[in-house]
């Protein structure tokens, strides 16, 4: 509020109606501030609707963090179980498996004796086994 409208309208009232000019100065002061009034008070209900929205939209965010929490939880022991299960796998194909794991490495291993290559041929005979064979019974050749 202005000085001078704080200074009209706090005058005593029989010095505000003493002249016509004072009455209408009066009134055209008090129209300014019920003016004034009104739209602060529009703001205020504008401003208070959108803080409800708000409120809405946080309780809405909440209850889906909520859902998405409860679905992230049940990924978790779905993925805890199949660890579990992939570990339990793993176990039984090394109690099964004739030779060792392959992710072990094999002590003293030097490579294939019939290609020379370095590799176990991942634990089948080496591809050359019947070339070598045949050449070494002398049917190495074809007609």
């Amino acid at each position: 509020m202005s000085v001078m409208t704080r200074g009209i309208i706090t005058q005593p009232y029989s010095l505000a109606m003493h002249s016509d000019y004072s009455r209408r100065q009066f009134y055209s002061h008090a129209q300014v501030l019920l003016a004034d009034h009104d739209s602060a008070r529009k703001h205020w209900e504008n401003e208070s609707n959108n803080v409800q929205a708000l409120m809405d939209e946080v309780a809405r965010l909440k209850a889906e963090i909520a859902g998405l929490r409860t679905g992230y939880e049940a990924y978790e022991r779905v993925n805890a179980q199949l660890k579990a299960e992939v570990e339990k796998l793993r176990k039984e194909r090394d109690a099964r498996h004739p030779f060792k794991p392959f992710h072990e490495p094999s002590i003293g291993f030097t490579g294939c004796v019939i290609c020379g290559v370095y590799t176990d041929h991942g634990g089948l005979p080496c591809p050359k086994t019947r070339a070598t064979a045949d050449a070494a019974m002398g049917q190495g050749e074809q007609s």
